[in-house]
């Protein structure tokens, strides 16, 4: 068992949607002051973390449909592109304790 629980113990709350095409689009800051996230894609997704962050064929990949909780601080951002050739959406969503 995680030190604080399973990782779908949070409530999920202000969700970000971001748009995945064939280039990098960045989300705005994250504010969250607890720094998880919740991570879902409606097509396969290369993502990328950071201050002003770009994704592209190196970056993290997240299979379509596949949920991916992370952490990040306050300010930081999430870059996304598409993997293949299908476009679609990308929701960052709040996660609380």
């Amino acid at each position: 068992m995680a030190k604080y629980g399973y990782p779908t113990a949070f409530n999920l709350q202000n969700t970000i949607v971001v748009s995945v095409g064939g280039s990098s689009t960045q989300s705005s800051a994250l504010s969250n002051n607890m720094n998880y996230y919740r991570l879902v894609s409606t097509v396969d997704t290369l993502v990328e973390m950071g201050e002003n962050p770009t994704a592209d064929s190196n970056s993290m990949l997240l299979p379509a449909f596949t949920i991916e909780y992370v952490t990040a601080p306050v300010g930081s951002k999430i870059a996304v592109k598409q993997h293949g050739s299908q476009s679609g959406s990308f929701y960052i969503t709040h996660g609380i304790r």
